[in-house]
Formats: structure tokens, sequence, C-alpha cells
């Protein structure tokens, strides 16, 4: 995991523990921020990911282009000695035939390499094209995971309960809730 991605999650982390400190110092809006500046760093984190991985994909992508651009330079020079080959044909194979063979070989010869340098550059293509929808498919299922465990850990309710029972003096229960809001924040954030 890049490190400015790592900073980030800690970060977030770090700010949803200290909503739920608020919390227990029964301060409610410095909470509530705390909480919002977490949301916001996660929201960022998303889009830290998300560009990363496109400009990973883009610089693979332009190497294949680069590649494809070399493979049709090779193709322009192999068309032109076919189009020499071609031209002096009949006449050539009759007068140098050995020389005419080799020439004809040569280009067969790059014409393999040719085929071969193309047909595993379009395997990469497709390699990538379904690596680009993996990694989509896979960071919205990562985020849908996540915030389905942000609801069920129900961390908003049990801070809300936390922040009652300590307004209500009664501290023994408000602090097992708010040890049981940390063990919650802390497993999300492994």
């Amino acid at each position: 995991m890049p490190r400015d991605v790592q900073d980030n999650l800690k970060r977030a982390t770090s700010d949803m523990n200290n909503a739920s400190n608020n919390m227990r110092q029964e301060n409610a809006d410095l909470a509530a921020a705390k909480g919002q500046q977490a949301l916001n760093r996660l929201k960022r984190l998303e889009d830290l990911l998300q560009r990363n991985q496109r400009e990973s994909l883009r610089r693979q992508l332009d190497s294949m282009q680069e590649q494809l651009q070399q493979i049709a330079e090779s193709q322009k020079q192999l068309t032109k000695d076919v189009e020499s080959l071609a031209q002096s044909g009949a006449s050539q194979s009759q007068d140098k035939p050995e020389e005419f063979k080799n020439k004809k070989q040569k280009a067969e010869g790059k014409q393999a390499t040719l085929r071969q340098e193309f047909g595993e550059m379009q395997k990469d293509v497709k390699s990538l094209a379904q690596k680009a929808r993996r990694a989509r498919n896979e960071a919205s299922r990562e985020l849908g995971k996540f915030s389905k465990e942000m609801e069920k850990a129900n961390l908003e309710n049990k801070m809300a309960s936390a922040e009652k029972l300590l307004k209500e003096d009664r501290l023994n229960s408000a602090l097992q809730a708010e040890r049981d809001i940390q063990k919650v924040l802390d497993n999300m954030a492994d």
C-alpha cells in the first residue's frame, strides 16, 4: 500500500478515535466535527486510491502505445522490403537465387517476430483492461464493505448512548461503552 494512502488511513482512524474521546469528554460538537473530518479524510483517501490506480494504468497504456509505434515502424520497413522483393521477384530469383532466398527468409523472419510481438502486446492490453475492470470493481466492493461495516458497527448511536451515560453520571457504564467504541474503531482501522 502506498505510503500516502497509509498515512491518510491512519489520520482518518485518529480522527475517529478523537471523535470517540470527545464524546467521552462530553463535547458532542467537537466529536461531530472530528467524525466529519474522518469522513472527509476517507473520501480523500478514496480519491487518492483511484488517482494512483489511474496513473498506474495510464503509464502501462503509454508504454504499450510506444510498443505499438515501434511495431508499426518495423512493419513499415518490412512492407518496403517485401515491395522490393515483389518488384525484383522473378528476375532476381533466376539471376541471383541465393540472394533472393536470403532476403525472402529475412522478411519471413521479421514478419514472424512482428506477429509474435503484436500477439503478446494484444494479450497484455487485454490483461490490462481486465485489471482495470477488476480494480474498479474491487475498489467499489471494498468501499461498500467498509461502508456496511461502519453502518453495522452503529457507532454514531453507541457514541450518543455513551454521551448520555456520561451526562447521567453513569461513569462505569460510560467507561464500558467507550471501551466498546474504541475496540470497534481499532478493529475497523486494521
